[in-house]
């Protein structure tokens, strides 16, 4: 049986990747944007840092007050 577009379920999370590599200076706006999105469901940010040296995991530490979704992995 295969679903129509209007009978899918929303998903349970969606995952938002942000690959960045020295973008530390964009980050923080562009995950607070994310948080000011008006999604009702579960949700969250993974930056994907890919061994940036300004600062990109201080950055997304400060924005964790704005952005309690998102998180930093290697």
């Amino acid at each position: 049986m295969s679903a129509t577009r209007g009978s899918r379920s929303a998903p349970r999370l969606i995952s938002v990747v942000v690959p960045v590599l020295n973008g530390g200076e964009n980050l923080r706006h562009q995950l607070v944007s994310l948080a000011t999105q008006d999604y009702e469901g579960s949700w969250e940010v993974v930056v994907a840092d890919n061994g940036s040296t300004d600062g990109t995991r201080a950055i997304v530490g400060r924005a964790l007050a704005e952005v309690p979704a998102a998180r930093v992995v290697d």
